[in-house]
C-alpha cells in the first residue's frame, strides 16, 4: 500500500486531493511498478485510504482556519515562496558546483 500511495504522492503532487477520482488516480499509476504489485481492488483499497486521509487533513486544516480562504491562501503563498527559494538554492548551488568543476578540469 504504502508504495502504491507513496508514487502517487509523487506523480500527482499538488493535483492529488480529497476531490481526486478512482479513474485519475488509475490513468496517473498505469504501468507504474508499484500499481502492478497489486490487485485492482488493492489498489482501489490504498486509494480510498489515501484519499480518506487527505480528506481528514483538509477538514482538520479548515477547521483551524475556521474555514477562512485567506488563511488557506496565506499558507500557500508561503508554501510556494518557501520551495521556490529551496529550489533556487539547489540551482545556485549547482551552477556553482559545476563552475568549480570547470575550473579543476581547466587547471589540470
Amino acid at each position: 500500500f504504502d508504495a502504491y500511495q507513496d508514487t502517487m504522492r509523487g506523480l500527482m503532487g499538488a493535483l492529488l486531493s480529497s476531490t481526486t477520482t478512482w479513474e485519475e488516480a488509475c490513468e496517473v499509476m498505469r504501468g507504474k511498478p508499484a500499481a502492478a504489485a497489486l490487485s485492482e481492488a488493492e489498489q482501489r483499497a490504498a486509494f480510498d485510504e489515501l484519499v480518506e486521509t487527505m480528506r481528514v487533513a483538509e477538514a482538520a486544516e479548515a477547521e483551524v482556519d475556521g474555514g477562512d480562504d485567506e488563511s488557506r491562501h496565506k499558507r500557500k503563498k508561503h508554501r510556494d515562496r518557501d520551495r521556490e527559494r529551496r529550489d533556487r538554492g539547489d540551482r545556485d548551488r549547482r551552477e556553482e558546483e559545476d563552475e568549480e568543476e570547470r575550473r579543476r578540469r581547466k587547471k589540470e
